[in-house]
C-alpha cells in the first residue's frame, strides 16, 4: 500500500513537470489536459488518444496535454476506476448485468470484457461520464493553478537585477565572497523576471493601468514624455507593491525614439505584456489644423502602435502566455466632424488589433483592443467633456475601472472590450443609424468644442 502511495506521488510530480514543459498558452494546455482526463474515463479502448487528437485539433487546444490526460487511466488505475464506474453506471441504468475484469492485461482482453454485452459498455460509459466530468473540471483548475503559479514563480525570482549570469575568469583565484579557490566556472542565476511595458503611463488611463498591474505583482517598464514625473511614480509603485519598475522618457512620435526604446528594452528585459496606451486627439476644424498637429496624431496613434507591436512580438512569442492590449476609443465606431483624423486613427487601432489577434491565434500571444468612452484623464479633456454637455458625460467610466476591464479582458482571451451597457448601446446605434441622421447630430455635439471665432458663419 505504501509503495502504491509513493508511486502515485511520483506520478503526480511527473505530470506537473510534463505540463510545465509544454510551451503553449496555459488555457490551451489546461483545456487539452482536462479533455484527456475526461476521455480517459470512457471505455473507448484503443481510440481515446485518437479522439483526443481530433477534438484538440478542432478546438485548437494543446494535443500533448490531452494525451497526458488520457493516460491518467493506465494499467495501475484502470481496475479501480473501471470497477467503480461500472457500479455507478449500473446503478443509474438499473441493470443487473455482471462485469468481470479481464485476468490478463491486453487490448483484446479489455475489448472482450467491455464489449461482451451492450449493457456492460453502456454502464461503463455512463459511469465514466458521471465520474469523468468532475474529474476533468478539477483537472482544468488544478493544471491552470500549476501553470500560473509556475509563471509567477519565474517572474518573481528576481527583484532587482536583470542580469542572467556571471562568468568567473578562467584563471584560478580566490572567490571574493567565500574565499574558496575557484576554477573557471559559470555561475548561472535564475531566469530574469517578466515585465509589462506601458506607453502613456504618466497620467490618466496609462497611470491607472500601471497601478493596476503593480497591484497584481507585475513588474513594469513605463514610457511617457519627459517631465511627467515618471521617476516619482516608479518609486511609489516599487515601495507600495514591492515590484520592479523602470521608466523611459521619450517622444513616441519619433521613429528613432521607438527603435531606440525597443533596442534598449530587448537588450535588458523580458517582456510578456505590451500595453499601447499612448494617444492624442483633439477638436479642431480640419482646415484650421496644422500639418504638425495632424502628423503628431498619425505618428502616435498609428505608427507607434504598429512599430512597437512589430518590434516586440518576437519577444512576446518566447513566453508561454503573452499579451498585447491596444487602447482604441468609442470614436473608432463613428465618423466625427471636427475630429476627423482622431476617430480614423482609432478605427485603425481597432482594425489592426483584430487582424493581429487572428494572425497570432496559434501563438502564445493574446491581442485585445479596449474601446473606452469619455474619461476624466486630464484638464483639457475634462473641459471638452463639460462643453459637450450630457452627450459627453454619457458612458463616462472611472478610469481605474477601465484599466481593470482592459487588463482582465485581454488576459481572459477577449479580443474586443467595450466597457459598460451605455457604450455597448452607443456602439449598436453607431452601427445601425443612417449617416443622414447620425452625422448632423455629431456635428452639433462637437461644434460646441470649437471657439466662436473658428466656427463657420
Amino acid at each position: 500500500m505504501e509503495g502504491i502511495a509513493i508511486t502515485g506521488l511520483k506520478e503526480k510530480f511527473r505530470i506537473r513537470e510534463k505540463l510545465i514543459r509544454i510551451q503553449a498558452k496555459p488555457k490551451s494546455v489546461s483545456f487539452g489536459y482536462s479533455l484527456g482526463v475526461f476521455l480517459g474515463t470512457t471505455p473507448f479502448i484503443g481510440a481515446k488518444v485518437f479522439i483526443a487528437l481530433i477534438i484538440t485539433s478542432l478546438l485548437k487546444w494543446n494535443k500533448t496535454a490531452s494525451v497526458i490526460g488520457v493516460y491518467h487511466i493506465n494499467i495501475l488505475t484502470a481496475p479501480i476506476f473501471y470497477g467503480f464506474s461500472f457500479l455507478v453506471g449500473k446503478w443509474i441504468l438499473g441493470t443487473s448485468v455482471v462485469f468481470l475484469f479481464p485476468e490478463t492485461i491486453s487490448f483484446s482482453a479489455f475489448y472482450e470484457a467491455f464489449f461482451d454485452s451492450v449493457m456492460i459498455f453502456y454502464s461503463l460509459l455512463v459511469g465514466g461520464i458521471v465520474l469523468g466530468l468532475p474529474m476533468s473540471i478539477g483537472a482544468y483548475f488544478i493544471s491552470m493553478a500549476i501553470l500560473r503559479r509556475n509563471d509567477r514563480a519565474i517572474q518573481l525570482q528576481f527583484t532587482e537585477s536583470p542580469d542572467t549570469s556571471v562568468i568567473i575568469p578562467a584563471d584560478p583565484g580566490i572567490h571574493v565572497e567565500t574565499g574558496i579557490l575557484d576554477q573557471a566556472i559559470e555561475v548561472k542565476r535564475p531566469t530574469t523576471p517578466l515585465y509589462t511595458l506601458i506607453t502613456g503611463a504618466s497620467s490618466g488611463l496609462g497611470k491607472e493601468m500601471a497601478i493596476e498591474c503593480a497591484e497584481r505583482g507585475m513588474n513594469l517598464i513605463l514610457v511617457a514624455l519627459p517631465g511627467r514625473n515618471l521617476d516619482v511614480l516608479c518609486d511609489v509603485l516599487k515601495e507600495e507593491y514591492g515590484i520592479i519598475a523602470r521608466y523611459y522618457e521619450m517622444d513616441l512620435t519619433s521613429r528613432e525614439a521607438i527603435i531606440s526604446l525597443t533596442d534598449e528594452v530587448l537588450q535588458h528585459y523580458r517582456i510578456n505584456f505590451l500595453i499601447n496606451n499612448a494617444g492624442i486627439g483633439g477638436t479642431c476644424p480640419f482646415n484650421e489644423s496644422t500639418v504638425d498637429y495632424l502628423e503628431q496624431i498619425i505618428q502616435l496613434n498609428i505608427t507607434a502602435v504598429s512599430m512597437l507591436s512589430r518590434l516586440l512580438v518576437p519577444e512576446l512569442q518566447k513566453h508561454p502566455e503573452s499579451y498585447i492590449l491596444n487602447v482604441s476609443s468609442m470614436a473608432a465606431f463613428a465618423h466625427m466632424p471636427f475630429k476627423t483624423i482622431y476617430p480614423a486613427s482609432k478605427a485603425f487601432v481597432s482594425s489592426f488589433s483584430k487582424s493581429l489577434a487572428q494572425e497570432l491565434k496559434e501563438t502564445s500571444v493574446n491581442v485585445g483592443v479596449l474601446h473606452p468612452g469619455s474619461m476624466l484623464t486630464n484638464p483639457d479633456v475634462i473641459v471638452r467633456i463639460i462643453k459637450q454637455g450630457k452627450h459627453g458625460r454619457r458612458g463616462l467610466f472611472q478610469v481605474r475601472e477601465l484599466a481593470r476591464i482592459g487588463i482582465d479582458g485581454v488576459r481572459k482571451g477577449k479580443r474586443v472590450m467595450v466597457p459598460g451597457m451605455t457604450n455597448k448601446f452607443y456602439r449598436f446605434l453607431l452601427a445601425t443609424l443612417p449617416s443622414e441622421i447620425l452625422m448632423p447630430y455629431l456635428y452639433r455635439v462637437f461644434l460646441r468644442d470649437i471657439p466662436a471665432d473658428k466656427k463657420a458663419v
